[in-house]
């Protein structure tokens, strides 16, 4: 069976558009779903609907790859639980269709360089944290407690002096006088 599923950001667009093509390629109108917001949002209530549909089998259609997905991260998460499936993808924009030899040879392509390109995103990161760490930048959520303010804890912690106490008057959580003492 096949199944249509169109997106637009705002009111003011129309989906007609999307909704002719996808009809065009012999879906029915009954098993069309669309949603009207931003695509940014990972909560599309008729995409899941229609995610949650799909059988082996079945065709999942849409008029162009920006209306499923904003990133090559999104696209490939949802088109391999697609294949995962075993539900065939077909954009027609795109000229993508996993039915024939060369769709699936293509969208493979497109999966390894969007795999790439997370690779690259990757490697970039791990090389400025390397960086930050080598210019002595401390990383990650800054420090509750001064190195004086850790003396004081363990000081008065060896006086006897209870750990709400300490937190009260250095003005953090018992939590964080737990880790320094």
């Amino acid at each position: 069976m096949k199944f249509g599923y169109v997106r637009t950001s705002t009111d003011q667009q129309n989906m007609e558009l999307q909704i002719e093509a996808i009809k065009g390629t012999g879906v029915d109108d009954r098993n069309i779903y669309s949603d009207q917001m931003s695509g940014c949002k990972r909560d599309r209530p008729q995409l899941n609907e229609l995610l949650g549909r799909l059988r082996g089998g079945d065709t999942f259609v849409i008029w162009k790859f920006d209306r499923l997905a904003r990133s090559m991260h999104d696209l490939l998460e949802i088109t391999d639980k697609l294949n995962e499936k075993g539900v065939q993808f077909k954009s027609i924009t795109e000229d993508i269709d996993t039915n024939s030899p060369m769709g699936k040879f293509a969208f493979h392509l497109l999966g390894a360089l969007g795999q790439f390109e997370r690779e690259l995103i990757k490697e970039r990161i791990n090389a400025g944290i390397a960086n930050a760490r080598a210019k002595g930048k401390h990383m990650g959520r800054p420090r509750t407690l001064t190195d004086e303010q850790v003396k004081v804890a363990r000081d008065m912690k060896q006086q006897g002096t209870g750990v709400m106490a300490i937190a009260r008057v250095l003005g953090c959580s018992r939590h964080a006088i737990y880790r320094v003492i």
